[in-house]
């Protein structure tokens, strides 16, 4: 964990990937790795692994896996993801 954000929070995103993919291997679902995944893929300018990263965070996270739109397709493409986020945002 440490590694993975001592990374991501210099900047070091290729690294911090290759330690994301370790964790997320070990736990497909869990939601910090997902998230951070995204974010690194994101910054590393890899669409499609982010936005896999991303739908799958939505897809695991009890609080949003019931939206509507992820229920719609498997892979989602950048605009179905941004209306997730933005719905996952109107939920409480």
């Amino acid at each position: 964990e440490n590694f993975r954000t001592a990374f991501q929070e210099n900047d070091q995103d290729e690294f911090a990937i290759i330690a994301l993919r370790s964790a997320h291997d070990a736990d497909p679902y869990d939601l910090e790795s997902l998230l951070s995944l995204g974010i690194s893929s994101t910054n590393e300018l890899d669409q499609e692994e982010a936005l896999k990263c991303l739908t799958n965070w939505l897809r695991f996270h009890p609080d949003f896996n019931g939206l509507p739109i992820l229920s719609t397709a498997e892979n989602l493409n950048l605009d179905q993801v941004e209306q997730a986020f933005i719905d996952a945002s109107n939920v409480k």
